[in-house]
């Protein structure tokens, strides 16, 4: 290894966490370039040395020692260097996406990345990154440099690909709400580049251990602050369903406490929960289910017991704009959720059709809502509490329009399909998606449709 006491040409100096220089490292090896890479470890302090600030004054990396021993610095610059070493073909397109990246886009990862992997500013700039990623930086790329093609460059990548791309990947809280056409962009360009598994092993190392250590501090706080948490409902999805998917989503500790209602038609026994409702009442005057405990206190009805969840697991916006949308996006659920339950249980198979066009209206009201919010989801570009309950519902008439035959109602709305697909794919989610609480019935055993396991089977009528 080079001893760094002097520079050396034809070197270049960087540290490869660095999205800056990740991208000119894998660059000069895919192309083979006959340059050294030199490891500047400047989390040490080791770019204040005196022959590397005769290199660049402004101390920063990636910083080039080229053929002749001057200094090239400015990532974008040095990348501009190495592709005219690489005889790659310089356009228009390639230089506004270099320095759409140096501008524009910047300024938003580093709102995310710098202090969510080095702890450098404040936390509270992520979401406003985020934001301005998804609302400013998206739509760009997407629409413009990546309309025609996998690449900036075309089929291969450019220069304007590794500068962006490695930027990209040092962006966890982004990487949950990214479009997938930018989560296709960034896979596609790793696999295209022959050497970022080893070039980029430190970077995804270090992000990994990074994510691993915010999940257990996260799970740690959860546990120690969700003791004797306990959310109450009956064995069945219904209303407990988005109480128990944002305890599931925030990583929370809980019991997921159920009633069964057992007999037969007319005979129904639900002494499960009216035994236990006394003691429970006796703490709670309005006791029902729904119910959220937590130690000696018990919060009771539905959009109650969502917004308790939503304020302890910081679900329910980052602002007042934000809390007054989720809040309207939970009363139009809950909306739908009682034309739906009026159906459910006292309808009956041959009035499906009358039943999808009321609920036509609500989706058509999500559809156009979605669109005049512009996020990736009902609220914000992260999940928040209304998202829960609405996903449920639109799964709950996935499963109903399956069982009758009908056209799925969001075939016609492509902001909601996008958002109900969206949700499905959290990372967060997938524990109780393929767990036993997304299994159970959707409604009690007493409906027309939807209480058994098995949601394509329907009676003929209620039966109480």
């Amino acid at each position: 290894m080079q001893a760094l006491d002097k520079a050396v040409p034809n070197t270049l100096y960087g540290h490869p966490v660095s999205g800056n220089c990740l991208g000119a490292y894998c660059y000069i090896a895919d192309k083979g370039l006959k340059i050294q890479a030199s490891f500047l470890d400047i989390l040490k302090g080791k770019q204040m040395a005196p022959w590397f600030l005769a290199l660049n004054p402004t101390h920063g990396v990636p910083t080039l020692c080229d053929a002749d021993g001057n200094g090239v610095w400015e990532s974008s610059v040095v990348l501009r260097k190495l592709g005219g070493l690489a005889g790659e073909k310089y356009n228009d397109k390639i230089g506004m996406a270099m320095d759409f990246r140096q501008t524009s886009m910047y300024k938003f990862c580093a709102m995310v990345y710098a202090p969510y992997l080095f702890g450098m500013g404040d936390e509270k700039t992520i979401p406003e990154g985020v934001k301005g990623l998804k609302e400013k930086i998206e739509p760009t790329l997407i629409n413009f440099f990546l309309k025609d093609s996998m690449f900036i460059g075309g089929d291969v990548p450019c220069i304007a690909d590794y500068s962006i791309v490695p930027v990209l990947t040092m962006l966890p809280p982004y990487w949950e709400v990214a479009d997938p056409r930018i989560s296709k962009y960034m896979e596609d360009f790793k696999k295209a580049s022959k050497s970022f598994a080893t070039q980029g092993a430190m970077q995804t190392g270090f992000i990994q251990s990074i994510v691993d250590k915010k999940k257990a501090a996260a799970a740690a706080a959860a546990a120690d602050g969700t003791k004797n948490l306990e959310v109450g409902y009956w064995h069945i999805r219904g209303l407990g369903a988005p109480c128990r998917m944002m305890c599931e989503y925030a990583g929370a500790k809980y019991e997921a406490k159920t009633y069964p209602v057992t007999g037969e038609a007319h005979k129904w026994d639900k002494s499960s929960w009216f035994d236990a409702k006394p003691a429970l009442k006796s703490i709670n005057a309005f006791q029902n289910l729904p119910y959220v405990k937590e130690g000696g206190k018990i919060i009771t009805q539905t959009n109650a017991c969502i917004g308790y969840l939503g304020r302890k697991f910081d679900l329910m916006g980052s602002t007042p704009d934000e809390v007054a949308m989720v809040e309207q996006v939970l009363c139009q659920t809950m909306d739908l959720r009682n034309a739906a339950v009026g159906f459910f249980y006292g309808g009956k198979p041959e009035g499906i059709k009358g039943y999808l066009k009321t609920a036509s209206g609500h989706y058509d009201k999500f559809e156009s809502w979605l669109s005049q919010v512009g996020k990736a989801f009902s609220a914000a570009d992260r999940p928040l509490a209304g998202d829960f309950h609405l996903w449920e519902m639109l799964d709950q008439h996935i499963e109903l329009c399956r069982a009758f035959k009908e056209a799925d109602l969001l075939a016609t709305r492509p902001l909601l399909s996008k958002f109900y697909k969206t949700f499905a794919a959290l990372p967060k989610m997938q524990g109780y998606l393929k767990g036993p609480l997304h299994k159970l019935p959707i409604n009690n055993r007493m409906a027309m449709w939807g209480g058994e396991a098995d949601s394509s089977k329907y009676g003929k009528s209620a039966t109480f």
